[in-house]
């Protein structure tokens, strides 16, 4: 049974709790009938109750109260959904003003009140479309930007003395009148005080983008108390990713319409990623007999001449067009081009690659590099001579005796 307080719930502070726009379409489900069932736990100032989406979902909600007294008007304090947004969201909106209509006598809420859904409905549905309803046009859609840096951005990567100096920055873009301009930074994805700002966007972007936020708070060291410490996370190092989940969200954020975009406007979009192999090329020196040990990235595309400007952990690359390397030396100028790995890169010859960094044989030690190193150096990454100066050796596998 309801208590008869919940009657007198300051709406006004629940509209400035979870926002306008939020709080407008919870109202429209509880007018719906759209919350099925509700109960209440005194111990915990508790309402829960189950909520129907838009598709025929149902969402268990929690919401939790303060209250001041018999005589004052009850406090919305916490919510939370199994819904994709998680807080503070127009189902929890529902199950209150639902709870609030049951409590002052008024009847039980009708769940009859939904409209039927028509075939276009159903076959959205099952496409996955978003329906006007689940998203306002109001709602502004989110952009990641990415810039190169030629210094460490400030992140909470941790990298090493001999680390790369070269990053990507990424960070949370909106469309503007003639270029991208900030949005709200990443750590106010997942923050409860960050509501506010979420509802200007659209729930599916905010979703996705705040698991990719996770994915990445995953591979920092200080992700526990230290990460309250911070501040805002207004850019990401992406070099610090170190899940190759990364990718499948890229996926998925493109699917659901997050554009992956250059800093200048102009420079359009950026590329859907590719794959790449980072390998070892062997060729010979320019003036001796000598042999050049050298990385190389290798492209799916055979005709693509990339050059790895930053990587991202193990498992990625940010590259440039060597011709566009060539025509300029203005970072801002370049397009982005992003791949990952096919298989993982070694730590050293990540260094060696975006260092630029080749190793000389000299000629007099090439039976060494052969018979020595080679058998080694093969398992590390795959062996290639681009000038095909050098043959690799056949080496036998092992026979059973």
């Amino acid at each position: 049974m309801l208590p008869a307080e919940l009657q007198r719930v300051d709406r006004s502070q629940l509209r400035a709790a979870v926002g306008d726009t939020t709080f407008q379409r919870g109202a429209q489900y509880a007018r719906q009938g759209a919350v099925a069932e509700m109960s209440w736990r005194p111990a915990k100032n508790a309402l829960y109750g189950t909520v129907a989406g838009s598709h025929g979902e149902r969402y268990v909600t929690t919401v939790y109260f303060t209250g001041l007294g018999a005589a004052e008007p009850w406090w919305f304090d916490d919510a939370q959904c199994t819904c994709p947004v998680g807080a503070d969201c127009k189902h929890a909106v529902a199950l209150v003003l639902a709870a609030a209509t049951r409590a002052a006598g008024d009847g039980p809420a009708r769940r009859s009140a939904v409209a039927p859904k028509g075939w276009t409905s159903s076959l959205s549905a099952l496409l996955g479309d978003q329906s006007v309803e689940d998203e306002p046009r109001s709602a502004t859609p989110l952009a990641i930007e990415l810039t190169l840096s030629a210094e460490i951005s400030a992140g909470r990567s941790k990298r090493g003395p001999g680390g790369p100096s070269l990053s990507v920055r990424a960070r949370l873009v909106k469309p503007g009148k003639t270029t991208w301009v900030n949005a709200l930074s990443w750590s106010k994805l997942s923050s409860p005080y960050g509501h506010y700002q979420r509802d200007d966007y659209l729930a599916t972007h905010v979703q996705i983008l705040r698991e990719m936020y996770a994915v990445y708070l995953s591979g920092q060291e200080d992700t526990a108390y230290g990460a309250y410490s911070h501040g805002d996370d207004k850019y990401l190092d992406l070099g610090a990713f170190a899940s190759p989940r990364l990718w499948p969200l890229l996926d998925e954020a493109a699917a659901a319409g997050v554009r992956l975009v250059h800093g200048r406007k102009r420079l359009g979009d950026i590329e859907r990623y590719g794959s790449a192999e980072l390998c070892l090329d062997v060729t010979r020196h320019e003036t001796s007999t000598a042999l050049n040990v050298s990385p190389m990235l290798r492209m799916a595309d055979p005709n693509e001449a990339v050059a790895p400007f930053a990587f991202i952990g193990d498992h990625g690359v940010v590259g440039i067009d060597r011709a566009e390397i060539q025509a300029t030396d203005r970072h801002e100028d370049w397009h982005i081009r992003l791949a990952r790995l096919s298989a993982p890169a070694p730590p050293e010859l990540i260094q060696m690659a975006v260092a630029n960094k080749s190793l000389r044989i000299p000629a007099a030690e090439r039976p060494r590099f052969v018979s020595e190193f080679y058998p080694g150096l093969r398992r590390v990454a795959r062996i290639v001579s681009s000038d095909e100066s050098f043959e690799p050796p056949v080496i036998e596998p092992p026979t059973l005796v």
